[in-house]
């Protein structure tokens, strides 16, 4: 996608699976986040992030950076049903499965709408609000967070 720069803030297990990508998605991997504190600091300085439902959900929401989270199909109780907000963090907005086990069409949906995002602020680099995605993979749900460049 023009305009959008990749980052990794993956730690431990999954690393290697994003090397594996690197020929067909450049990724600029960052320095490991030690504690919740780094990670907030770094998320700080993002546009936008894109999570599954793990504990970096939590903290961009509790950080009011704006977030999208993909959940399953059979998600936790905790993000209701058949909406696409949360009463928890106002800054977050949920993309949900459609089928159980289906990630495709999910990611595709979250993909056109960063689409949308990128191509509103323009494509250039310095117009873009949205530059760059940070992956993080978490079993075999990726984590994909958005977000502007590093400052």
């Amino acid at each position: 996608m023009p305009g959008v720069k990749l980052f990794s803030l993956q730690k431990w297990h999954g690393v290697e699976q994003l090397r594996e990508l690197s020929e067909r998605l450049p990724i600029t991997e960052l320095p490991d986040a030690e504690t919740f504190a780094d990670t907030a600091a770094v998320m700080a300085l993002l546009d936008l992030i894109i999570t599954a439902d793990t504990s970096v959900a939590h903290l961009a929401g509790a950080l009011g950076v704006p977030v999208w989270v993909a959940l399953a199909k059979i998600a936790d109780w905790r993000w209701l049903f058949d909406r696409e907000d949360t009463p928890w963090y106002p800054t977050m907005r949920l993309f949900r499965q459609e089928t159980l086990g289906d990630w495709k069409i999910l990611f595709n949906r979250m993909a056109a709408e960063l689409d949308k995002h990128v191509n509103r602020s323009g494509n250039d680099e310095t117009s873009t609000t949205f530059k760059s995605r940070i992956l993080q993979a978490n079993g075999e749900q990726a984590e994909i967070l958005s977000a502007g460049e590093l400052r």
